[in-house]
Formats: structure tokens, sequence, C-alpha cells
């Protein structure tokens, strides 16, 4: 088979990323009162870092003891998402159009996904140590809370690895944590 001529089209490399060295963000840094994130019992959660964003999607990782708990948040009417646990047990709660509660639990080998626009909450829940990474698209503005001013959570990323796709070009890549291969 005759292979087309690679120079026509973007860099080719590929890059290996060790989710333990990525640098993580404090999502509540700016939060006024961490004790009034969640209900009695309920925390931020111990560790989030934004590990990878390109032009058309992010992944995301969470890490926290039971009770640890990204607050209520809506998310922008084109913003779903895939949340997978490889370790531990979640429980995703959105309200929907009619503001009726629904509630899911997932732990390794299942997902749940997050309709567009949803009003949620994410809660580190059982008995050992939850880790989920979180697949969603790439939008300008995830949370519909950062448009008006009212976000209790840290508008700010610092990806592991931010790519162009489009053009082939590497914005942010934190050395400790990446390595081209």
């Amino acid at each position: 088979m005759d292979l087309p001529d690679f120079d026509a089209f973007l860099p080719q490399e590929g890059y290996t990323l060790r989710v333990d060295d990525v640098e993580g963000i404090d999502l509540y840094e700016d939060a006024g009162e961490q004790e009034s994130i969640g209900d009695d019992g309920e925390s931020p959660p111990d560790f989030t870092a934004h590990l990878f964003r390109s032009n058309d999607f992010n992944v995301s990782y969470m890490e926290s003891e039971p009770g640890g708990v990204l607050d209520w948040h809506t998310h922008s009417p084109h913003m779903y998402q895939l949340n997978m646990p490889v370790q531990g047990r979640v429980e995703i709660t959105y309200l929907d159009e009619e503001g009726d509660e629904h509630v899911a639990e997932a732990g390794p080998e299942e997902m749940v996904y997050l309709p567009p626009g949803a009003h949620n909450k994410v809660k580190a829940i059982g008995d050992e140590t939850l880790r989920l990474y979180v697949i969603y698209r790439q939008i300008v503005v995830p949370q519909v809370e950062e448009m008006v001013g009212v976000a209790d959570q840290h508008p700010r990323t610092n990806p592991g690895l931010e790519i162009d796709t489009l053009r082939g070009i590497v914005h942010a890549l934190q050395d400790d944590a990446v390595e081209p291969f």
C-alpha cells in the first residue's frame, strides 16, 4: 500500500502523559469559604487536573477521598461529558429541564453520560479513593456560572498537554509530565 506524502500533513508527533506528574489546580482557590462547599461531610476534591486540551475535546482528572465534591454547577448548552471512574465510586446528580433530580452511581468499568447544559454535582462515595477521568467537548466557557460571574469554582486551567490540532501547534506542555515519543 502506498502512503500519501506526509510532508503535506501536520507534524506527526505523539506524546505520553503521566497523570501523577501533571500539576493539579485548586478549583475552589477563590471560593469565599470552603466550609460552605457542598453539604455536611462534603469538601473539595483532593486533586483535580486538566490533563489534555485540544480543539475538539478535553480530558480532566479528579482524585478524592469519599465526601469530596465538585459542588453544583451548570454546563453550557453545548457541553456534555463522559465520566469514567477507574477506582472507587462516583455519584453524579443532575437536574433536568423540569427541575427533577437524577442520580447515578458508577465504579470501574462503568461510565456516566451527563447531558449538555446539565446543572450537576459530582461526589466521591463509598469507602475507597475515587480516581475519575472526565472527557468533554472543547468549548469556550464550560460553566454558565462563569459567564454570569458567580462561579465558586476557579475557571483557570493548567493542562498537562494542550495542542491546536488544526495547526499542529503545542500551546502548553508540562515538561515533568509529558514526553514526545
